[in-house]
């Protein structure tokens, strides 16, 4: 028997070892229905309470933008638990859909012109509100509509937000144009007559935001584009073309998220906090240490120039669960809504 004859049995017989562990071990692991079932359905088949997307929901989505969520979204915590395979075929799983298929967003129903002149105008609705109080009611004179009107209304276009099953945040409308943020990461600006796409900006995070558009304080003529996202990140856009101009992080706990629109005033982009600690986060997770809070930026550069917690105590550990969990205390009072400004106060 020659040297290479052995060496060669020698190499089949590692091949059938390895093939043979590999479907062993493929067969003892869960697949990802099964992955679906276990960690996944409570919450997104009971989304009318746990707001999670329900599976119809998810079949809208991308398997990249599902992906994106379990590595480094809101889901992180749960894709932490499966491997990278795990989660590349359960993404797919969830969206029907295999991986290379995603449209870049940015290529989607261009301006002809992407850089166009834009103008806001004070009688337009800008953020949650379209005035200082956030009574949400615009009067027939600035609004162009009736009440009579409205049963008439007809649709002149419609946008349907790429890899993503819903829009999180209410439209902003001013100069004629449309800047609204999807369920995808990505916000917009659409132009408010026909619909085509002047831009847009992947986040960090989802962002569910109201977006305000406001002057850039020492650039005449620019405006900003102000929003925040899911892990309490603030930001300011160029109106006009989308580039990032300041990105800030207000809150550096991991559960801390940005749901009400920023308000801006005289200068200062006021930015509402919520803990982000509401949802049950099951039997072993140390809750809760986590505040509502207000932060004031400079709207130019983004430096905070304040910063005030609903709850003025430090969360500090209290007692433990039956199982020997550590609770924490005080905590809570998330501010979920948009700033109201008193400008006499």
């Amino acid at each position: 028997m020659t040297p290479n004859y052995r060496a060669g049995r020698y190499l089949a017989g590692w091949i059938v070892v390895v093939l043979w562990a590999a479907l062993w071990l493929s067969a003892q692991e869960p697949g990802s229905a099964v992955i679906y079932k276990q960690q996944c359905a409570l919450c997104h088949e009971s989304s009318a309470k746990t707001r999670a997307p329900a599976p119809a929901a998810l079949r809208l989505m991308s398997p990249e933008n599902i992906l994106r969520s379990l590595e480094t979204g809101r889901m992180k915590d749960q894709g932490s638990l499966l491997r990278p395979e795990q989660r590349r075929a359960l993404s797919e799983f969830l969206s029907g859909k295999p991986f290379g298929q995603e449209q870049p967003a940015a290529a989607i129903g261009l301006c002809k012109n992407t850089e166009a002149e834009f103008s806001p105008s004070a009688n337009d609705w800008n953020g949650w509100a379209p005035d200082l109080t956030n009574a949400r009611f615009q009067p027939a004179e600035r609004a162009g509509l009736t009440a009579e009107q409205v049963p008439r209304l007809k649709v002149k276009w419609a946008f349907a937000f790429p890899n993503s099953p819903f829009s999180w945040g209410s439209p902003t409308i001013t100069g004629g144009r449309l800047f609204v943020p999807s369920a995808n990461r990505l916000v917009y600006a659409l132009d408010a007559n026909s619909g085509c796409q002047y831009w847009s900006y992947e986040s960090d995070a989802p962002a569910r935001t109201a977006i305000v558009i406001a002057p850039l304080p020492g650039r005449p003529g620019r405006y900003a584009a102000y929003f925040g996202d899911q892990k309490a990140n603030a930001y300011a856009l160029d109106a006009v073309t989308g580039k990032l101009l300041w990105k800030v992080r207000i809150d550096s706990h991991p559960r801390s998220k940005i749901v009400g629109a920023l308000e801006y005033f005289a200068g200062r982009v006021i930015v509402p906090l919520t803990g982000g600690e509401e949802v049950g986060l099951g039997d072993k997770y140390e809750c809760c240490s986590s505040r509502g809070g207000l932060v004031a930026l400079d709207a130019a550069t983004g430096k905070q120039l304040w910063k005030t917690y609903s709850i003025a105590e430090d969360p500090h550990p209290t007692t433990k669960t039956a199982a020997g969990i550590q609770n924490w205390g005080p905590s809570g009072a998330s501010i979920w809504s948009a700033p109201t400004i008193d400008t006499q106060r």
